[in-house]
């Protein structure tokens, strides 16, 4: 799990800021990088690149950043809290759907589709490659997903079925990713062309069930996720 740095000092002896969205340099940085790294390889994204485009000093990223790779995870990190939160309040308007496979194939392709967020899940995996840990936010936002869904499954039902419809949940994603990942930006994905396979995929194991309505809950759900 992503943990914030300890305040340190920072270039010339400046004392290091605890980056949060909450301040404003650091909510412009982020934005402007997740804009940036849609049309761009991370690889290819200098530092003073990033700094450029959120109006800051190469200064004034160090010292909210180490380098360019905790500022990489600090953006993929709030990127899917924020996906995981989305996903939350559409929830309940997706299991309440009669045609449950497609509402939630339409909400996962919609995602994919922002450029912003392609962008961050193509680097996310790509990271991954090299450390699993700069992936860990996307995998534990995959796996959120699997268990909002799995709340609308019936008491008892059958450790096979849910374990399909675990199986073919991740799998739409990986569908989705790979879509994503084999499109070199600045190249937007046509990703609602996968719709209608996602929504046959998921039908599969839906349809042996017999789903039941969640209720919303009184309190938001605990997040696996640590906000920095």
């Amino acid at each position: 799990m992503l943990k914030p740095a300890p305040p340190s000092s920072g270039p010339r002896g400046r004392r290091r800021i605890s980056a949060s969205l909450g301040e404003s340099k650091t909510l412009k940085l982020y934005q402007e990088g997740r804009r940036l790294l849609a049309q761009t390889d991370f690889e290819n994204v200098s530092v003073s690149q990033f700094s450029k485009v959120a109006g800051m000093s190469v200064g004034a990223f160090y010292v909210r950043f180490s380098d360019k790779d905790a500022f990489l995870d600090f953006a993929t990190l709030h990127t899917f809290l924020t996906a995981q939160q989305g996903f939350e309040r559409a929830s309940a308007s997706i299991v309440s759907n009669s045609q449950l496979a497609a509402s939630l194939a339409d909400t996962l392709v919609a995602q994919f589709v922002s450029e912003e967020f392609a962008g961050i899940v193509r680097m996310a995996v790509k990271r991954g490659f090299s450390d699993l840990r700069h992936r860990e936010s996307f995998d534990l936002y995959r796996s959120f997903v699997v268990d909002q869904i799995a709340e609308v499954l019936p008491d008892g039902s059958d450790r096979n079925q849910n374990a399909e419809l675990a199986i073919a949940i991740q799998s739409s994603f990986g569908i989705l990713t790979d879509a994503v990942i084999s499109r070199a930006p600045p190249e937007p994905p046509s990703l609602w062309e996968y719709r209608d396979s996602i929504v046959r995929l998921l039908s599969v194991p839906i349809g042996k069930m017999k789903l039941r309505k969640s209720k919303p809950s009184q309190e938001p759900a605990q997040t696996r996720f640590k906000r920095v």
